[in-house]
């Protein structure tokens, strides 16, 4: 006991050193700065403060610490301390399902999208036409979601606008545009801020270093890029406009384990399924070196399935015997924490292969998160996009627009099949009672179907002739009945409404 306590004391004073040296060393560089800044240029200066905030983010980086630096649980279960945007882009490429928490989000919030004039016209304005072609020239609603995606890969990502002019210029009267292209934070660096208090911009990009196209690319990068050329997209920034959060950052631990539970699990099952086998080579005889190596060869090629027998003499062989221990409910446990930790509903995030599909409740929140990210982030990066577009001419001015999508239905066929049956039950129950309906047949098609009324059918909420149904007994049908006589205003077979009157049955 004496030995660990006095281990556990070293070991918490050379952690205790080693940080104090750390603040140390940071506050000289900081007074040695501070005393220099004045002959610094501003980007000399935009630099520092942002290297600055980094130093100060390392010597309070203590997360995972515990018994006053005694444990490190980081350490101890093999966390990456610091990240950075290739280890976001490497778990995106091969980390399965990290490549779903950072597009579910892209895919869901840009469905559909489309700017409108006026949605009181009927017919397509001279604006929404010109926006429409434009957006289809340039792909840019799909150049949206990249850059979208790339700004949930890293910290924040660049819509690039190429257009005349020099990159370092700032972009006026264009009338047209080349190309638009997005790019990540590793792509597109901020090489200086605006450092001016008393400017609108202060705090924000004043320049860009990117790199457009392929890696390893023969183009040379561009410097001095000038902001009005691009858009940022940065999700969940806090305390600055610039730098937003990763997607992958609060559940990168998680995904760690998650690696550790499949791999680990598959491998041990792997070797259970398979333990191997014990070779008992009788000590009485005198085995040869060659006789050795051609036994050891037989093991080998029946072990790798080469063969499926093995001829002995004096050698008793007996196969191990293990049980596989699922890992499921390990797994699952940890997909739990990734799904909550990203606002990704589980039976969203892994799909209804696993068995489970989403409830109507689970798909009603994840239409309301994604309604809540499009207003508070969709809608306002489109609109500086299409303001910097007409700024410069290449789109028409409108007297106003919106961002608009489509309604969104949250029911699948077998939800609204669900809803279908419970609304018939309803009926049936509430007619019984009173004679009415809750729900008329036009109202349903409303509601649940997304689909327009029935012309020839007026809603009633009386309850009409009962209808003999086998194995149910009565069950009245809502306003109509149809039958498949032909008339002159429908198709020969094609089924008619028939309005028919209340019968006194009915009615009492």
């Amino acid at each position: 006991m004496k030995a660990v306590s006095f281990l556990n004391s070293v070991r918490t004073e050379a952690l205790t050193g080693r940080l104090a040296a750390d603040v140390e060393r940071a506050k000289q560089q900081q007074r040695f700065e501070t005393a220099s800044a004045p002959k610094l240029t501003a980007m000399r200066r935009a630099s520092l403060i942002e290297s600055m905030l980094m130093r100060r983010d390392l010597t309070a980086g203590m997360e995972g610490m515990q018994f006053n630096g005694r444990r490190d649980l980081y350490e101890a279960l093999g966390y990456q301390r610091t990240l950075t945007v290739k280890d976001f882009r490497d778990q995106y490429k091969r980390g399965g399902i990290a490549k779903r928490i950072i597009d579910a989000f892209p895919r869901a919030t840009w469905s559909g999208a489309t700017i409108i004039e006026d949605e009181t016209l009927s017919k397509e304005t001279a604006f929404e036409k010109a926006v429409a072609a434009f957006f289809q020239k340039h792909s840019l609603w799909a150049t949206i979601k990249k850059a979208d995606t790339l700004a949930g890969i890293g910290r924040y990502s660049v819509l690039v606008i190429g257009a005349q002019g020099k990159p370092d210029s700032k972009l006026r009267r264009a009338g047209s545009v080349a190309y638009f292209s997005a790019l990540g934070e590793d792509r597109a660096r901020v090489d200086q801020y605006v450092v001016d208090p008393s400017d609108p911009r202060f705090g924000m990009p004043q320049h860009y270093s990117i790199s457009i196209g392929p890696k390893p690319s023969t183009l040379s990068p561009i410097s001095n890029l000038d902001p009005s050329r691009a858009i940022h997209f940065a999700e969940g920034a806090l305390e600055d406009e610039v730098y937003g959060v990763p997607r992958l950052e609060a559940v990168f631990n998680y995904l760690f384990d998650l690696a550790k539970n499949v791999g680990g699990g598959s491998e041990a099952a792997w070797k259970r399924m398979d333990p191997g086998m014990h070779v008992n080579i009788d000590p009485t005889l005198d085995f040869s070196e060659e006789e050795y190596d051609l036994l050891n060869r037989e093991v080998e090629e029946f072990q790798h399935g080469y063969r499926r027998f093995l001829g002995t003499t004096g050698v008793e062989a007996k196969q191990f015997i293990a049980n596989v221990s699922p890992f499921g409910a390990n797994m699952d446990a940890v997909l739990r924490l990734i799904a909550a930790t990203s606002g990704i509903p589980i039976s969203i995030l892994v799909g209804a292969d696993r068995g489970e599909l989403a409830s109507i409740q689970v798909r009603n929140d994840w239409t309301d998160t994604i309604l809540e990210r499009r207003n508070d982030y969709a809608i306002p990066t489109v609109r500086k996009l299409v303001d910097r577009l007409i700024e410069i001419g290449a789109l028409p001015k409108p007297k106003k627009y919106d961002v608009v999508w489509p309604p969104v239905s949250s029911l699948d066929q077998v939800s609204k099949a669900e809803v279908l049956k419970a609304i018939a039950a309803a009926n049936r129950d509430q007619g019984t009672l009173t004679g009415r309906v809750i729900m008329t047949t036009n109202e349903i098609r409303r509601e649940v179907l997304n689909l327009g009324p029935i012309e020839d059918q007026q809603d009633s909420e009386a309850i009409q002739q009962p209808v003999d149904t086998p194995g149910r007994g009565k069950a009245s049908i809502p306003g109509a009945r149809t039958t498949d006589v032909p008339s002159d205003s429908s198709a020969p077979g094609e089924k008619k409404i028939v309005k028919r009157k209340p019968t006194k049955k009915s009615e009492e």
